[in-house]
C-alpha cells in the first residue's frame, strides 16, 4: 500500500474526509527519498539590529518616555525620534 504514499492518500480519502482528520503510520520499513537539492538549498537571513533585540525593548521603551517627559518639560514636545550621525538616539 505504501509503495506509492499519493496513490495510498488518494485511496483512503473518501473514508478519512468524514473525520476531518487521518493520521497515518508509515510501516517501519518504509524509507522516504530525500529531496532536497543540497546546491540549491538556502536559509533567507535578515538583519538584526542590536538596539532592537527584544531584551532591550522595555530599557528604550522607558528612555523613550523619560525623553518625552523631558522635551514637553521644557515646552518643546518630541515630535520624532532624534538620530546622531543618522542613527536613532536610543
Amino acid at each position: 500500500e505504501f509503495e506509492n504514499p499519493l496513490r495510498y492518500l488518494l485511496s483512503i480519502r473518501e473514508e478519512a474526509e468524514k473525520f476531518g482528520i487521518c493520521a497515518i503510520q508509515p510501516p517501519p520499513s518504509w524509507k522516504p527519498p530525500f529531496m532536497l537539492d543540497l546546491n540549491k538549498l538556502r536559509f533567507p537571513t535578515r538583519v538584526q539590529k542590536i538596539n532592537e533585540l527584544l531584551v532591550r525593548k522595555v530599557q528604550r521603551l522607558k528612555f523613550m518616555k523619560a525623553l518625552t517627559e523631558f522635551c514637553d518639560g521644557r515646552g518643546t514636545p518630541l515630535k520624532k525620534i532624534p538620530d546622531v550621525s543618522g542613527r536613532a538616539v536610543d
